[in-house]
């Protein structure tokens, strides 16, 4: 029987709705992974990247469900001791507080596998996030570079200036149904790069000048499946994003959130897929590592996606920072808003000011700062996003919510239970070892072509 695990008021109060909820979560996992699926798609052959993809999206899906299962588990525990949930959610009723910030992964990090638990879970999701925030910093900057848009105009320092500015604005938005609206907008100018793609690569099949579908989809090559498999995990984006969607859902029955899984990870596996097919199929192995960089140079295309992909990405950079900002708010701010009220009869006072409205601020905008400076210290792309996918993803994706799903139940389960758990483990493991063997670090400059 499901059981209340709301973090505040009940469902139907002011949660996220499902609709923005399946949008915040699509525009998670649509971000910069799924230019490169072509390239990644064309290095072990169709015949394995698109099943494989499916796959990989579909155990994402899973081991998010696995974790919500967990705290449902831990919350029907509490609510069987006298009624109360005050040993989960802390006398005060401030999850936050035992968590850190760090969402359902992090209550049930702790709370099945004590402080070292937290500390691994807030490791996982705080370098990861932090991983794809530098990322999106390299790629912004290096595209706005380009002649097409403002590379003859403004220096490398000054294009990192004006994207610092950008992101420290963007970062003021606070609430996550603010940033699902955003993001939908994001959602509909990123579909035309898929329709360039349609349009284009639809010119190289009609004129006769793609490859052989039978060879593109004949070919196996496992030699690349540690690059594939790190590229198809990095693009799934939304596993941490995604249990924050769920909590501020506030929802009454845990299930209410699986068709908005099912249906987010559903339609972007699906378009993924398509997308990486797409391009190989147009352009074969002649494929850039960025899909529209394929198209005709003196095509509009190449200069709208650029732009396309600046704007995404820098919305992408605060959807990401969320999980990060909550963690540090919930360190440094703590009860910001309990003092808020208790001086709310004082509005002369500075000092509850300070922690309401501008430490958060600058909470956030050092935030913005740490990732620029990382990303002018690691320019390497290839570096950030194959460990970022090798160590952090796997751990907190993958082996995390297994183990922690074992040891809630005692290692007591059923023979699926195990498999699955299992199968979750081992491609955490794998993903660590094919990861680190696939990723070389040194480059310097952003690697996107």
């Amino acid at each position: 029987m499901a059981v209340p695990i709301s973090n505040g008021p009940s469902a139907g109060g002011n949660g996220l709705s499902p609709r923005f909820a399946v949008v915040t979560i699509l525009k998670g996992l649509m971000g910069a992974g799924i230019l490169s699926l072509p390239y990644v798609f064309g290095k072990v052959g169709l015949r394995l990247a698109v099943p494989g993809y499916l796959l990989i999206s579909l155990i994402c899906a899973f081991s998010i469900w696995r974790l919500i299962e967990c705290k449902a588990v831990l919350a029907a525990r509490c609510l069987l001791q006298e009624g109360e949930q005050d040993s989960l959610l802390g006398k005060n009723g401030a999850e936050e507080v035992r968590d850190c910030g760090l969402g359902p992964l992090g209550l049930v990090s702790v709370q099945v596998l004590g402080p070292a638990g937290l500390v691994v879970a807030g490791f996982g999701i705080i370098a990861s996030q932090l991983g794809f925030g530098i990322a999106y910093i390299d790629i912004v900057v290096e595209t706005m570079s380009s002649d097409n848009l403002l590379g003859s105009s403004f220096s490398t320092f000054w294009l990192r200036v004006i994207v610092g500015v950008i992101l420290c604005l963007l970062s003021c938005i606070r609430s996550l149904n603010s940033l699902a609206k955003i993001s939908a907008v994001a959602l509909v100018i990123y579909s035309y790069l898929i329709i360039a793609l349609i349009r284009q690569g639809g010119t190289e099949l009609v004129q006769g000048t793609a490859p052989d579908l039978a060879v593109v989809w004949g070919k196996v090559q496992w030699d690349n499946i540690g690059l594939w498999l790190g590229t198809a995990i990095f693009a799934q984006e939304a596993i941490v994003i995604s249990q924050y969607v769920f909590d501020d859902m506030k929802l009454t029955n845990h299930r209410d959130f699986l068709p908005v899984l099912i249906w987010s990870f559903s339609i972007c596996g699906t378009l993924c897929s398509l997308v990486g097919a797409l391009g190989y199929m147009c352009y074969g192995d002649e494929v850039k590592s960025v899909f529209y960089l394929n198209f005709p140079k003196d095509s509009r295309d190449v200069c709208i996606a650029e732009t396309i992909l600046c704007v995404v990405l820098l919305v992408s950079f605060g959807l990401q920072m969320y999980p990060v900002v909550s963690f540090l708010e919930a360190v440094f701010v703590g009860k910001a808003g309990e003092t808020e009220s208790e001086e709310s009869d004082k509005p002369s006072s500075g000092r509850g000011i300070f922690r309401a409205f501008l430490l958060p601020v600058v909470l956030r905008w050092s935030l913005v700062v740490l990732c620029s400076a990382v990303a002018v210290l690691i320019p390497d792309l290839s570096c950030v996003t194959g460990y970022n996918g090798s160590f952090a993803v796997s751990t907190i994706g993958f082996c995390l919510p297994a183990l922690c799903h074992m040891k809630l139940n005692r290692f007591k389960l059923s023979p699926l239970d195990w498999a699955l758990d299992i199968m979750l483990l081992l491609l955490g493991i794998a993903s660590v070892v094919l990861g680190v063997e696939a990723t070389h670090c040194g480059g310097d400059t952003v690697k996107i072509i």
